[in-house]
């Protein structure tokens, strides 16, 4: 009745939290499988036309154990998040570098970093290994930051519909409530009211249409502003025609990955 006094309790593994090993394990986990994969295509491809169900399982695999190895990347140097550079390129050593993607690539996962140099054109870094970057752990990542999907749920955020924004190219976007309310909601009473013909999905496209140009150059810590000629709610007539001066700006979420949002200035 008492034997189990005498036995022991294995200690329990321990928990990784450093978000570089994380990635790096994904990484190799995902270059094996492509190797893996690559050797057998190369075997099973001889005098056929057709990938046998082993290269297309090989081939899942390696897909999702990129996916996996680009979400690790994603949480140890957020898209939109600041890094320091020390690869190879010694003359572009130092801070201030944003990160615009990360893709898995020939040589592996790897990033994409840009630097505002107040030139015409910034520095770009493409295939920036993770042991070439340090990120900025004091950058506004904030544990009680309220996440994008919390102020969509909540209506603090409104979401624009996916097919509105690819129809003109757009990334993940939404617009605050108060930016929506001036800049793109119309109803029927609006229009009989005011005489005036219009529809939120034009408006809308108007906005994204004026702010789609700036979208490669916007910084997490620099909105950049733009203009658009949109009617008012409150016209009377046709020469009510008035200017709003908007808020683009990149919405640094860790948690949902690159979104932009679309605010009234100093709003957000």
């Amino acid at each position: 009745m008492d034997s189990d006094k005498n036995q022991t309790t294995a200690p329990a593994a321990p928990v990784t939290t450093d978000l570089r090993t994380v990635a790096l394990t994904a990484r190799t986990t995902a270059n094996a499988a492509r190797a893996t994969w690559s050797a057998h295509a190369r075997v099973c491809r001889i005098g056929q036309t057709l990938l046998c169900v082993e290269c297309e399982l090989l081939g899942t695999a390696f897909s999702s154990a990129a996916a996996a190895a680009c979400t690790a990347y994603k949480a140890y140097a957020p898209i939109g998040s600041t890094v320091t550079y020390h690869g190879t390129k010694t003359r572009y050593h130092g801070p201030g570098w944003t990160v615009r993607g990360i893709a898995h690539c020939s040589c592996g996962t790897a990033y994409t970093i840009v630097r505002n140099t107040g030139r015409a054109r910034d520095d770009v870094l493409s295939g920036v290994h993770i042991e070439w970057i340090t990120p900025s752990r004091d950058d506004v990542r904030r544990t009680d930051r309220r996440s994008h999907a919390d102020a969509l749920a909540d209506g603090t955020l409104i979401d624009v519909p996916q097919a509105l924004r690819t129809d003109i190219g757009f990334p993940p976007v939404a617009f605050t409530a108060a930016a929506w309310a001036d800049t793109v909601m119309w109803t029927d009473e609006d229009t009989a009211r005011t005489g005036i013909p219009q529809n939120e999905d034009d408006r809308l496209l108007d906005v994204l249409a004026a702010a789609r140009p700036l979208a490669h150059d916007v910084r997490h810590d620099r909105p950049t502003a733009f203009s658009l000629f949109r009617y008012s709610r409150d016209v009377v007539d046709f020469s009510d025609l008035e200017v709003m001066k908007s808020h683009l700006q990149l919405n640094l979420d860790y948690d949902d990955g690159l979104a932009f949002t679309i605010s009234l200035p100093g709003e957000v």
